[in-house]
């Protein structure tokens, strides 16, 4: 069973609403992108610094969102993460 508050963030068809689906996009992105960075560390690979994480990041996001480009809320998906992020 889903809570209000869930709910709430449902779309007409049961989909996630823009606002949730894009963060849990950049949230997934951060987590995959920093475990590995973490695992790298751990066994002694090269590391990488925090601006390349971030940009790392930022075009994985940019090049999800533009692939999904035919869904009209991955458009104002992508044009949120770019007015949140800059370019």
């Amino acid at each position: 069973m889903m809570s209000t508050s869930q709910n709430s963030q449902l779309g007409t068809h049961g989909t996630i609403s823009e606002p949730l689906g894009e963060r849990l996009l950049g949230t997934k992105a951060a987590v995959y992108f920093l475990w590995r960075e973490h695992n790298g560390r751990k066994h002694g690979d090269n590391t990488s610094s925090v601006d390349v994480l971030f940009r790392t990041i930022d075009r994985q996001v940019k090049n999800r969102t533009m692939t999904l480009k035919q869904d009209r809320r991955m458009v104002s998906a992508y044009q949120s993460w770019i007015e949140a992020v800059g370019t």
